[in-house]
């Protein structure tokens, strides 16, 4: 989503500034040029020395209005625009150098830079890769070759200029920071730290190297820990609009809303049509529930941001809170396509579809990505019911009735495993052909197998932190926890993650190392306060551990801040206030619960004891405890709620209300 800036003090030395001064201005040149065009030329170029590029910018367009076919003047305007990432004014100046005498050699390196920045990387490349480039310009042709590459994903191509820019510049922190760069979209966690401390130990203020380092300790450890590299690149340029932006985001997911809103308006007072700042306060007002003011705000991204994944659930969240549930449908099919994966897009497509009254595309969509949670799966058995498919809504009703929360494991896939197996044997080092056929392994049982392929991905990838989950999910679908759990701590080592954080305490309380889970858990939310999936997990082990008061008070916060759509949340929360003696809000919550997801024997277990405890109401709560039983059998504290009512004489007065 955010790019990397210019830094002025230390990607000017990359340029070589000496060079830039000592372009040429002979005797004819300057008879011919006006007295003022000169006298600007020579400013900017002093504000080019110092890094003031914006300044020189200024002058720089002064001198076109005077000097328009300046040659000299026009190469200094486009290496200041390139300074200020502006690749339109860098080729516009560029083109009518060209066409005033410079020969294309000496600016190719220029002018793929800005046709870079421009998207326009066929014909970045074709500069970039031409045979006539001086010696001496080399160096920063490969370094954009090696990015246009990767923004075309010719990795090979890639690889390659990146490997010829070392030979020729290996001490450019510029370099080093871009390779870093690349390893990152490679998802290449462990090579991008490396590069990033390569980078810095080279110069140590190079602000776009401590950008770097500052979203890698974010991904590592959390956003708290990264919060003083992204203060070390402001205290280096306090201007710099990409990194307030990621410090802005850095903050709110540190819990720090108010300091992060102020980081907004900042960035909004040098930049007023900034994506970035108008995107993080509508995730605000979103939080607080104020949907359309955070649906104004999102429109004021004038949808540059329209493509990232987060921004997708958003707008889907916005939707939904504003009552369109077609369009949050969309939104959250569209962020499937790119994550099939999350379970929570999962649950909010089922919801918006079911709330849109479209029974047929909550089936249309379950069979195209199956159900998240126990919630998405009694959205689709209720749509089978409307479509009067009893028999299959009857089996979804099933596994709907039993709640779980943790870990998300890895899933089966959805071709054909002959297919899978031809693609995963053809490219058998490419991750994208083999991780579907694994998955299709676990999905059929082929666990030997499956094991033995994420391990040799493992071991081709120490610095992915995805290797090491799958590795992972594998174990754990084998209840293999030992094994799973190592695999998780190579991963935690690069990326920690909720989905690793919810792995790592699952397989920790498989293999009863209770205090190493909640180590793990309390290490995330202390770097990850507004973490909804960790402060569930404290919940729900506060609820365990009855501690009915920490419960309560985590449960309304989440209840707050979502809503009342999770039934097994509303409860928990009810059983929390039965507990404190507060059965009379229990029942509220319970009720609640139950209109949402009645087939839960959960949820149909504690409604009924919110009305034994106050002896209202006794049929229907010996009914809703007799249906908790009746759904699982074998749960010994369904019985024992059962057998209280029975010795209350419940039945016995349920059926004098027969007579």
């Amino acid at each position: 989503m955010l790019g990397v800036g210019p830094n002025r003090r230390a990607l000017a030395r990359f340029v070589a500034i000496a060079a830039l001064l000592a372009l040429p201005v002979t005797g004819s040149a300057q008879t011919q040029v006006p007295p003022d065009a000169l006298a600007s030329f020579e400013k900017a170029k002093a504000d080019a020395d110092t890094g003031n590029w914006q300044a020189a910018k200024v002058h720089l367009l002064n001198v076109g209005k005077i000097a328009p076919n300046w040659r000299e003047a026009r190469i200094l305007q486009a290496r200041t625009a390139l300074m200020l990432d502006d690749g339109e004014m860098a080729e516009d100046a560029l083109r009518i150098a060209l066409e005033q005498g410079e020969k294309p050699g000496n600016v190719r390196h220029l002018l793929g830079h800005a046709l870079f920045l421009r998207g326009k990387y066929e014909q970045a490349k074709k500069q970039l890769s031409a045979g006539d480039i001086p010696r001496g310009d080399l160096p920063y042709a490969a370094r954009y070759l090696a990015k246009t590459a990767a923004a075309l994903q010719d990795l090979p191509l890639a690889d390659a200029a990146f490997t010829a820019a070392f030979k020729l510049d290996s001490k450019n922190p510029a370099l080093w920071t871009d390779l870093g760069r690349y390893r990152l979209s490679l998802a290449d966690q462990g090579g991008a730290i490396a590069a990033a401390e390569r980078a810095l130990k080279i110069d140590a203020n190079y602000v776009p190297a401590l950008l770097l380092r500052g979203e890698t300790v974010r991904g590592q450890f959390g956003p708290v820990a990264a919060l003083p590299w992204f203060e070390r690149a402001l205290g280096e340029d306090n201007t710099n609009i990409t990194v307030l932006a990621q410090y802005a985001a850095t903050l709110g997911d540190a819990g720090r809303a108010t300091d992060m809103l102020a980081i907004c308006r900042q960035i909004l007072s040098r930049d007023n049509k900034n994506p970035d700042a108008y995107y993080m306060q509508s995730v605000l007002a979103a939080r607080a529930g104020r949907y359309k003011l955070a649906q104004s705000l999102m429109q004021r991204t004038k949808g540059k941001l329209d493509d990232v994944p987060a921004v997708i659930l958003t707008q889907g969240v916005i939707a939904f809170g504003t009552g369109s549930y077609n369009l949050a449908a969309e939104r959250f099919r569209r962020l499937l396509a790119i994550q099939p994966d999350n379970r929570r897009a999962r649950d909010l497509l089922a919801r918006s579809l079911y709330l849109a009254d479209d029974a047929k595309g909550v089936l249309e969509a379950q069979q195209a990505i199956g159900t998240g949670s126990g919630y998405a799966a009694w959205v689709s058995a209720r749509a089978m019911e409307q479509l009067d498919k009893r028999s299959d809504a009857a089996k979804l009703l099933d596994v709907a009735a039993v709640h779980g929360f943790g870990a998300n494991p890895v899933l089966p896939g959805g071709s054909a495993i002959g297919q899978l197996r031809s693609e995963a044997r053809r490219q058998p080092d490419n991750a994208r052909a083999v991780i579907p056929y694994i998955r299709a392994l676990v999905g059929t049982g082929q666990m030997g197998e499956a094991f033995a392929l994420a391990q040799r991905l493992q071991r081709q990838n120490p610095g992915v932190a995805d290797a090491h989950i799958l590795v992972a999910d594998v174990a754990m679908v084998m209840r293999r926890w030992d094994v799973a759990i190592r695999a998780l701590t190579d991963a935690r080592a690069l990326r920690y993650s909720e989905g690793v954080m919810l792995r790592l305490v699952e397989s920790q309380r498989q293999s009863g190392r209770w205090t190493q889970a909640g180590e793990a858990l309390s290490a995330f939310l202390n770097q990850n306060p507004q973490n909804v999936a960790a402060l569930k997990l404290l919940a729900y082990t506060h609820l365990d551990a009855q501690n009915w008061t920490a419960a309560r008070d985590l449960f309304e916060r989440l209840r707050q801040r979502l809503g009342h759509g999770d039934p097994l949340l509303l409860a928990a929360l009810a059983q929390s206030y039965l507990e404190l003696d507060r059965a009379d809000m229990a029942e509220l919550v319970a009720r609640k619960a139950y209109q949402i997801q009645p087939s839960s024997p959960v949820v149909s277990h504690v409604y009924g004891l919110t009305l034994l405890e106050q002896d209202k109401a006794p049929r229907d709560a010996y009914a809703l405890l007799r249906k908790a039983v009746q759904i699982t059998p074998g749960n010994t504290a369904f019985q024992r709620a059962l057998k209280r009512a029975q010795a209350k004489n419940i039945i016995k007065g349920t059926e004098k209300q027969k007579t």
